[in-house]
């Protein structure tokens, strides 16, 4: 907000209503929760809804804290990288696979069969120079 030209009164000013509005809206609805008798089915799906997201939107923020709390651990933040990498390595190959064009992926498949070929002969040589010197 401060980029859009506020001050961080202003910003501080308008967290702070966003957090009491929140609050009051959420006492409400325990309020409700308290005082529904059974009969009155107006106030129930108001009450279950706000309820549920206060729940989603603190299960967001216990995850996001334990994420921030792990990375700043050297070994987790390590095992998290190198978990990713292997998790995610196949899609990422396979996303660079689809933005590249026929021709390039022609190319890449020339190039691959060249250095197979390449392989092979050199396979062969090694296997070649084996029997010569077990003769």
């Amino acid at each position: 907000m401060t980029s859009e030209g506020f001050t961080p009164n202003q910003i501080e000013e308008v967290a702070f209503k966003a957090t009491t509005k929140s609050l009051e809206l959420l006492s409400r609805s325990i309020g409700r929760w308290k005082h529904w008798n059974g009969t009155d089915d107006y106030l129930k799906p108001k009450m279950f809804d706000r309820w549920r997201r206060f729940v989603q939107f603190r299960k967001i923020v216990k995850h996001w804290l334990d994420f921030i709390t792990n990375r700043q651990q050297h070994q987790k933040a390590d095992m998290s990288y190198c978990f990713n990498k292997w998790k995610f390595f196949f899609n990422d190959k396979q996303n660079n696979l689809q933005k590249k064009t026929r021709t390039q992926l022609m190319n890449r498949g020339v190039l691959a069969a060249k250095r197979l070929d390449a392989l092979a002969d050199s396979t062969q040589q090694d296997e070649d120079m084996i029997n010569h010197l077990s003769d």
